[in-house]
């Protein structure tokens, strides 16, 4: 009856970022848990420094894992049509995944600034400048725009 869910606020991908490191968020050789605390952490500066518009429980960054294709190891491909034991190899070795997987993280993968709707536009802004004072990122315009979010 009184669904509310939380709208996009900001983009966070590489084609969003206009200048600095985005990879610190976007990267997977963080522990689950200790990304998980510095996303949360991250968020309730953005929210403090907005001037706590709404809950502070209301406000995610979500930073999805890249696809990793660790079975492509271990599935087999049988090669020879008459001998089902005789030449299997890795699908590793006729798709190249490992590539698919860096072109899939430097192209698609990308993460979101979550907040109600009615403070949309002040987290937004208020995550624009806590990006580039804490961490020298610069958003383009196309992080908050495409989000229907005008500033």
């Amino acid at each position: 009856m009184y669904r509310r869910p939380l709208k996009r606020a900001l983009v966070i991908s590489r084609k969003t970022i206009h200048a600095g490191d985005i990879l610190q968020f976007l990267s997977t050789k963080i522990n689950n848990e200790e990304k998980e605390i510095e996303l949360r952490s991250i968020a309730k500066k953005i929210w403090e420094d907005a001037g706590k518009p709404c809950s502070k429980h209301d406000v995610w960054i979500d930073i999805p894992k890249p696809p990793s294709f660790k079975e492509s190891s271990a599935t087999f491909i049988r090669t020879n049509k008459t001998d089902a034991d005789k030449d299997l190899k890795p699908l590793s070795e006729f798709f190249p995944t490992q590539q698919w997987t860096d072109q899939y993280n430097t192209h698609k993968l990308k993460g979101h600034l979550f907040c109600p709707d009615d403070c949309k536009a002040k987290i937004a802004k208020s995550a624009l400048n806590i990006f580039k004072s804490e961490f020298g990122i610069i958003f383009k315009t196309e992080a908050y725009t495409s989000c229907k979010n005008l500033l």
